[in-house]
């Protein structure tokens, strides 16, 4: 959801009197071919009459994203194409005033009409999936202390240092099984066809047909997972006394937050590739993850082998059994002008 949206429409319901103008700057990405704001182009909640759009995204510099202008009239009928002028040129700096901004500006005016969607959607569209929330962080990702057999002794990452908050700065450590010590990968550690590193995670899950299945702590402590059970107990503990009041009525266990919109029962333990890209940050990067070929985790000089591969949240994700399509579709993703074409479009 694109807050700039919610702004628009609710200061246009509060403040304004019937046909009371707004005038309010976006990201241009509401008016290109993001399909999620449809219905927002519709502007019907509050109705409003759209007039007229100012294009900055020809000019610069100016914002950190491509942005515009929407102008618009209360409790009217929005009707394309509507009027837009593009303006375009560079500008001494961000802050100049308007008559030097002006000197340095062309406008070009033109009819806007809003994409069409009416055409069936890419074969991939509907088959890439976000990952699942692993949170809080600080409950799953782990360095490695030791290992004896197969039991390994672990404690909150380190990694978190730089990335949780309060009331999420913590730090516990225990021995868990190495059955349910998984691997995965952070959007800002993927770099083109690979990634810097991958994170250890404590996850209380088993493969389960083509998904994963949750254990809850007595699951665990069924099946003589002794070290996991407690694991599990103690981050449930800490979830009960730290979450908000919002969390305790959407999430009342903590393998509900873990499995948020089963994003994380739904990934696929018997597809060999998953193909990954990040789903944050200012250029688009992929890698492909071969699930049967996961590097070993180190600890004093033991190699520790992950149970498998978990996508986390901040990264899209596609599996499959062939390695070429896997790549080909890496190498699209990875391309600077798929890159240059989609950044308007970001938010």
């Amino acid at each position: 959801m694109e807050l700039a949206t919610l702004f628009f429409c609710k200061c246009v319901d509060l403040y304004l009197k019937r046909e009371g103008i707004i005038a309010f700057v976006m990201p241009r990405s509401v008016l290109a071919g993001t399909i999620h704001h449809i219905n927002f182009r519709k502007f019907k909640k509050p109705p409003i009459k759209l007039v007229k759009i100012i294009d900055l995204e020809g000019v610069s510099p100016l914002f950190n994203m491509p942005s515009c202008v929407l102008i618009g009239l209360k409790d009217g009928t929005t009707k394309y194409p509507v009027l837009s002028e593009r303006y375009a040129g560079v500008l001494p700096d961000r802050n100049a005033e308007f008559a030097e901004a002006k000197a340095g500006l062309s406008i070009e005016f033109c009819k806007y009409i809003p994409p069409d969607f009416s055409a069936e959607p890419s074969y991939y569209f509907h088959k890439f999936k976000v990952g699942a929330s692993i949170f809080p962080r600080s409950l799953y990702f782990v360095d490695l202390i030791s290992r004896t057999n197969s039991l390994v002794v672990v404690k909150t990452s380190s990694v978190l240092d730089s990335m949780v908050k309060e009331p999420w700065e913590i730090v516990f450590e225990g021995g868990v099984g190495d059955d349910f010590l998984y691997a995965t990968l952070l959007a800002w550690d993927i770099v083109p066809f690979g990634y810097i590193k991958l994170h250890p995670v404590i996850l209380p899950i088993r493969e389960h047909f083509n998904g994963h299945r949750l254990l809850n702590s007595n699951e665990l402590q069924g099946t003589g997972f002794t070290g996991a059970e407690e694991w599990l107990k103690k981050a449930e503990e800490i979830w009960c006394k730290r979450r908000t009041e919002k969390s305790e009525k959407r999430f009342p266990c903590l393998l509900d937050r873990l499995n948020y919109n089963n994003l994380l029962t739904i990934q696929n333990s018997t597809k060999r590739y998953a193909v990954l890209y990040n789903a944050t940050g200012t250029n688009l990067f992929s890698c492909i993850i071969d699930k049967s070929l996961l590097p070993c985790f180190m600890t004093n000089g033991k190699e520790v082998k992950p149970k498998g591969f978990i996508v986390d949240v901040k990264t899209w994700f596609f599996e499959t059994e062939n390695e070429m399509e896997a790549y080909y579709l890496s190498a699209i993703f990875n391309s600077e002008l798929i890159n240059r074409i989609i950044k308007p479009y970001k938010v």
